[in-house]
């Protein structure tokens, strides 16, 4: 018999089961930063990262290196 998973709980106090793509510490659809990280158009991978990983592009280069270079060239 395997013992009780103690629950997750996100930085704002909700329980979840969905885990940051940067650090693995979990995080809620509230507090996490959405990015699509995928080049490929036919398979869309979408990840979640908490706030900490968000602005880190050794962890998230789609969200500080890619879209800093497509918004200038749409301004």
């Amino acid at each position: 018999m395997q013992p009780a998973l103690k629950p997750q709980t996100c930085q704002c106090g909700l329980y979840l089961d969905l885990a940051c793509a940067g650090c693995a510490r979990p995080v809620c659809p509230e507090c996490s930063h959405v990015e699509i990280t995928s080049l490929d158009t036919r398979h869309i991978t979408v990840s979640r990262f908490c706030p900490a990983c968000a602005g880190n592009p050794a962890k998230n280069p789609w969200g500080t290196l890619y879209w800093e270079n497509a918004r200038a060239l749409y301004t």
